[in-house]
């Protein structure tokens, strides 16, 4: 699968600021939002490939438009990404189908390579 169309959803300005900066100078379709409930209305009139979503947000969190998706059956891959990581968390995203789980600060090669393992890995599937 390719990926061309992201949703960057980060509530730190500066964060998203350089994520979504980062994601369209590789090439890629970036819409931001500030926290999950703005996410979720732009999920409501667009498809996504990919979703990058901070865990921890006010009002609707990472984990919450993590759970939307799986209700609504909204096939957008998942990148979390926190500053506030721990196992517990970590095993919950996994084994709600979350593709990565990373730390900040995030490292932008990183999330680079792991979108192209992405993309590899579904063509596998394919």
């Amino acid at each position: 699968m390719k990926i061309e169309k992201i949703l960057v959803a980060e509530d730190d300005s500066e964060v998203r600021w350089s994520l979504v900066k980062f994601l369209k100078k590789e090439g890629f379709s970036v819409s931001e939002a500030k926290d999950g409930l703005e996410a979720s209305a732009l999920l409501s009139k667009e498809k996504f490939d990919l979703i990058i979503t901070d865990l921890n947000m006010p009002n609707f969190s990472g984990e919450d438009l993590l759970k939307l998706c799986n209700k609504e059956n909204i096939n957008s891959k998942f990148i979390i990404i926190t500053a506030y990581g721990d196992c517990q968390s970590f095993w919950k995203a996994m084994k709600m189908g979350v593709y990565e789980y990373l730390n900040k600060p995030v490292s932008l090669d990183e999330l680079l390579s792991l979108i192209k393992k992405l993309e590899e890995t579904d063509n596998e599937r394919d």
